[in-house]
């Protein structure tokens, strides 16, 4: 739904679309990304863990709150 939205770039939602457009087009290696309901501000990212690795077939979520002033703040993490 997020996606098919063409926001301008004056909407403060504007640069996490994009943002996730990029990143759902070339995900970084073992990660996941769903959007939490309807708030495009809250992702939950899965890492699974590679297998050469003592973590191996382990997952773990990340939740990614994008506060109302991105990009002057940083986003909060929390596993």
């Amino acid at each position: 739904k997020f996606l098919s939205n063409n926001l301008k770039s004056s909407n403060p939602n504007y640069r996490i679309q994009r943002e996730l457009k990029e990143f759902l087009k070339s995900p970084p290696p073992g990660l996941s990304v769903k959007i939490s309901g309807k708030n495009v501000r809250l992702w939950v990212i899965t890492l699974s863990m590679p297998d050469n690795s003592i973590y191996a077939g382990d997952k773990y979520k990340l939740r990614v709150q994008f506060p109302n002033d991105y990009p002057t703040s940083p986003p909060s993490v929390f596993f």
